[in-house]
C-alpha cells in the first residue's frame, strides 16, 4: 500500500467516524439545550463528551485500529488529546460568537454547529499527529520523505 493510499483511506475512515460522532454530539446537544435549558457552551460540552465516547471506540477499532491488533493506550491518548483540543476550541468559539452576536436562546444551536466545524479541523490535526505511528509524513520534491 502506498503512502497516498494510506492517507486517503485514513482520511476516509476518520471522516466516516466523525460523521457518526457529530450525529451523536448534535443530537445530545440539541436535546440538552431544548429539554434541560442549559447554556450553549454547557450543551455543546455535554454533546461533545457523548460524541467523544462513540468516536474514541470507533477511531480505535476502525480508523486507527489497522495499525495494531489490540487496543493501544498511545492511540487512546492521542485521540483524547485531539478531543481535549477540540472541545476547548469549540467552547471558545461559542463563547466568542455569543459575545459578538448575542443570539436568542433558540438560535444558540447554530453556534454549536459553527463551532463544531472549527473543532473538527483541530481534532483531525491533533489526533492524526498524535496517533499515527510515524507522526505526520510529508513528501518533498525529489521524493524525499520527511517525518514531523
Amino acid at each position: 500500500m502506498s503512502f497516498k493510499e494510506l492517507d486517503k483511506r485514513l482520511i476516509g475512515r476518520f471522516s466516516l467516524v466523525t460523521v457518526v460522532g457529530f450525529a451523536v454530539d448534535f443530537l445530545v446537544a440539541y436535546v440538552v439545550i431544548r429539554s434541560a435549558h442549559l447554556s450553549a457552551p454547557m450543551a455543546a460540552s455535554v454533546g461533545f463528551v457523548s460524541g467523544f465516547v462513540v468516536n474514541c471506540v470507533l477511531h480505535d477499532r476502525f480508523t486507527y485500529g489497522s495499525f495494531a491488533e489490540k487496543v493501544s493506550l498511545k492511540r487512546a491518548a492521542g485521540i483524547l488529546a485531539g478531543a481535549v483540543a477540540a472541545v476547548v476550541t469549540r467552547v471558545l468559539v461559542i463563547v466568542t460568537l455569543e459575545f459578538l452576536f448575542k443570539p436568542a436562546p433558540d438560535k444558540a444551536f447554530v453556534l454549536i454547529l459553527l463551532a463544531a466545524g472549527v473543532s473538527c479541523v483541530v481534532n483531525f490535526c491533533v489526533s492524526s499527529i498524535a496517533v499515527r505511528p510515524n507522526g505526520i509524513c510529508m513528501r518533498l520534491r525529489g521524493a524525499k520523505r520527511v517525518e514531523a
